[in-house]
């Protein structure tokens, strides 16, 4: 049984494959940019909500606050009077119970005065009441012991309020909702009411004559007191609400229990009696922290912050609460995500409408530029026409700028490979004509040497002497410039053998620092003494590093810097040798020329302008690259790189 395999010709245009990309990109983002957002606005939207509520709980304290200084003046101001002073120091009881009648009400539920010791002068609720010690109390005492006015929260006991008045004693009274279990205890606590009260209280020495001569304090009940938090909530918390309850809350607690408030249960009825969770009384009772978490009162879900409030002894015994509903917030970000959510829709439509009217519009711009690079793979430089003001259209001209680079790339290429070519053709008809001419030359100048030396003999000390000697400077300089033609022409065989280039260089510097030309300019070495060894003619070697030494000194008649630096290039396959002098320069019309033979800017008999042609036809029998660079005024710099493997040959 044969299996036959059916194929189907499934094109898919380029068009349809970037529409379903740009789908799938967009989908993709859009599923990433929605879990992104929505944790983004919950985070948000909870930082918000323990924030507002921080900020309304500093407010709320800050009501108390402004009400304890409002007392504190009023206190202090009366204890200032000088006709105050002189009434308490005589013990006018009746004209102190006068003036206090005008500060009481409504300003504090208790206003009493004592002596220095601490024994009561006058009670403003009772006139007959006097003469029992209050110096126990913590506010009397910080007075006396002070001298100072002094402010705060306080607890009374029923007995304490009970000698101030028994309608205070009745007020304070809050009943408890049982079975009550009182944080921070371990067992259910049988009890009706709470009986204590939390006060605000001012107390201030009566000083005449710089001596203490009494006492005034007084104090305001908050048990049962919502004025100060419906004053708070009204100002400060707002009077938002949802399904008709307030969205803030404020409550003060005394230990663990509500004993004023705004918090309303599902019934509609103030909280007052309800105890606060175990876990905020640790946290914010016992610990002394400030604390602000989602918690759970009366079936509702708060946004809550607490403070502990500590009396002047720094004591804790109470709580200050600020919260909001956390349904304001949930509706706030439900309404926040269902918003993003239909952006995000409404975005991704659009993207994908966008993003197909794009690909048509880029399809034919994009459909030239491959056909005008595949032109240009054939060698054929074609450019592209895409007349639009947008960034195809820049893409467009940068393609065209990118297309006539190459062109340009390819003309200087082929014109430097001509230029080479002319070089290498040039080079070797003048070194077959130059051994040729050397040849010719040599001999005639050796007879000529060897007469000139013999006339100088016979006409030595006549008027001829000095002629003849330049007659032999001449024919010697000569000589010189054939040898010089002669080592160009000659193509002898290298003899490679296995060395360090730093080993050399010591060489070469070793016999030309006894040179006349170095007496003032100095070298400095910077040899890699990891040089890896490489396979060269040493005494060809030798003769390029003398001729760049010699050349660098010439160009520096008085004085300056030779610097000769060794290292590996970074890919450990050539030896970069590198030679800087501080000399004149070579201007960089020059430049061009200072490997062609018989070119020299030096004065006419001071080279023969073979010196650095020879060395450029030894660095390229050894596959090496040599390059040079120059500023007039500067210096030099010449670059040689010799490969460690000997069949690598460099490129430029």
């Amino acid at each position: 049984m044969r299996l036959f395999r059916l194929k189907l010709p499934i094109k898919i245009s380029l068009q349809t494959k970037l529409i379903l990309s740009l789908l799938t990109v967009v989908t993709i983002s859009g599923l990433g940019a929605l879990l992104v957002g929505k944790a983004v606005i919950d985070k948000n939207i909870i930082h918000q909500a323990y924030e507002e509520v921080g900020k309304k709980l500093e407010m709320v304290e800050d009501v108390y606050a402004n009400r304890l200084y409002v007392k504190h003046r009023l206190i202090t101001s009366l204890a200032a009077y000088p006709a105050f002073q002189s009434t308490v120091r005589d013990g006018n009881r009746s004209q102190i119970h006068a003036s206090l009648q005008g500060l009481k009400e409504p300003s504090f539920d208790i206003l009493n005065v004592t002596d220095a010791e601490g024994r009561i002068l006058v009670r403003s609720r009772d006139f007959r009441a006097l003469g029992d010690s209050v110096a126990d109390d913590p506010y009397v005492r910080a007075v006396i012991q002070q001298h100072k006015a002094v402010w705060g929260f306080d607890v009374m006991s029923r007995e304490a309020l009970h000698k101030e008045s028994h309608e205070l004693a009745v007020r304070a009274l809050v009943p408890l909702r049982l079975p009550f279990h009182s944080p921070g205890d371990d067992e259910t606590v049988e009890k009706r009411a709470e009986t204590r009260g939390m006060m605000l209280k001012v107390a201030s020495p009566i000083m005449q004559d710089g001596k203490l001569i009494g006492v005034i304090y007084g104090a305001s009940l908050l048990n049962n007191d919502e004025s100060i938090l419906e004053k708070a909530r009204s100002l400060v918390l707002g009077d938002e609400q949802i399904d008709g309850r307030h969205v803030a809350s404020a409550t003060l607690f005394l230990d663990g229990v509500r004993i004023a408030t705004t918090l309303r249960d599902l019934a509609g009825e103030l909280a007052l009696g309800t105890p606060l969770a175990n876990e905020v009384f640790q946290r914010v009772f016992v610990d002394g922290q400030r604390w602000h978490n989602r918690t759970e009162a009366l079936g509702m879900g708060i946004i809550a912050g607490y403070k502990p409030i500590r009396n002047i002894e720094g004591k804790t015994i109470g709580i200050l609460y600020a919260g909001m509903l956390e349904e304001k917030f949930t509706r706030i970000n439900d309404r926040a995500n269902q918003s993003f959510l239909i952006m995000m829709v409404i975005t991704g439509v659009f993207s994908l409408l966008l993003a197909a009217y794009l690909v048509h519009h880029f399809i034919r711009p994009i459909s030239a530029m491959v056909f005008a690079a595949q032109e240009i793979a054939a060698g054929n430089y074609r450019k592209v026409e895409i007349r639009t003001n947008d960034e195809m259209g820049y893409l467009g001209e940068v393609f065209n700028e990118m297309v006539e680079a190459l062109a340009e790339k390819d003309r200087r290429f082929m014109e430097n490979v001509e230029k080479r070519i002319e070089r290498t053709e040039k080079l070797a008809v003048l070194g077959r004509l130059a051994s040729g001419i050397a040849h010719e030359i040599n001999n005639p100048l050796t007879g000529v040497l060897a007469f000139t030396d013999i006339l100088l003999e016979t006409l030595s000390g006549t008027e001829h002497e000095a002629d003849l000697k330049v007659i032999k400077s001449e024919t010697l300089r000569c000589r010189e410039i054939v040898r010089g033609m002669l080592d160009f022409a000659r193509e002898t065989q290298l003899e490679m053998v296995r060395t360090n280039l730093n080993k050399i260089i010591n060489a070469v510097l070793q016999v030309l620092r006894n040179h006349v030309s170095f007496q003032n300019i100095g070298i400095e070495r910077k040899l890699d003494p990891d040089l890896p060894d490489i396979y060269v003619d040493i005494n060809q070697i030798k003769s390029v590093i003398n001729n760049l030494a010699v050349n660098a000194a010439d160009a520096m008649p008085n004085g300056g810097s030779l610097t000769i630096t060794t290292s590996t290039t970074p890919d450990r396959k050539y030896v970069h040798l590198r030679i800087t002098d501080t000399g004149v320069g070579i201007s960089e019309e020059n430049l061009l020329k200072v490997f062609d033979p018989f070119f020299t800017t030096k004065e006419i008999g001071k080279g023969t302008g073979l010196g650095l042609s020879v060395t450029y036809g030894i660095i390229k029998r050894h596959n090496g690259l040599i390059n040079i660079k120059s500023q007039v005024g500067v210096g030099t710099r010449i670059d040689v790189h010799l490969p460690v493997n000997p069949e690598e040959k460099a490129h430029d």
